[in-house]
């Protein structure tokens, strides 16, 4: 979803050139009518949309990818914790904390950083555990926290 919003100028931070529309407009044009809506308006019995009404709709506007983003991060994130791939969820989180850069909320980004860190350094993934250092150390400049 990330590369997604990037493809389509949706993320934070980024504006919508006209190619830009014409992709988003391709895809959901390309994605046709929802075969598996239960009725008229696209929603399912949940309430929520189906998958591809969701897909559509967060590729509606810059806020309404927004809110989709992180809604699914939230989700995976959840998922791969509650299954034990710790690992995958800090890509996750890293994923995230690129998201909220980009928004100008480092103080979120530093959050799921830290996590990503801790687990680098407990495997031993130095190369790695130095990347998120440095990215770390560009969240808390961007918050004037020198500590």
């Amino acid at each position: 979803l990330q590369e997604l919003g990037v493809l389509c100028g949706l993320m934070p931070g980024s504006e919508t050139k006209s190619t830009q529309l014409h992709t988003v407009i391709s895809l959901v044009y390309g994605m046709g009518n929802d075969p598996h809506s239960h009725d008229a308006s696209g929603d399912d019995l949940s309430g929520q949309g189906t998958p591809m009404t969701r897909l559509k709709d967060s590729l509606s506007s810059p806020q309404a990818f927004k809110k989709h983003f992180l809604d699914i991060s939230e989700v995976a994130i959840s998922t791969y914790k509650h299954i034990g791939r710790i690992r995958s969820a800090r890509l996750t989180g890293r994923d995230l904390a690129t998201f909220y850069m980009s928004q100008g909320e480092p103080q979120k980004a530093a959050t799921f950083l830290t996590d990503q860190l801790t687990v680098f350094l407990d495997e031993k993934w130095m190369l790695l555990a130095a990347n998120t250092q440095l990215t770390l150390a560009t969240c808390y400049k961007a918050t004037a926290d020198s500590e």
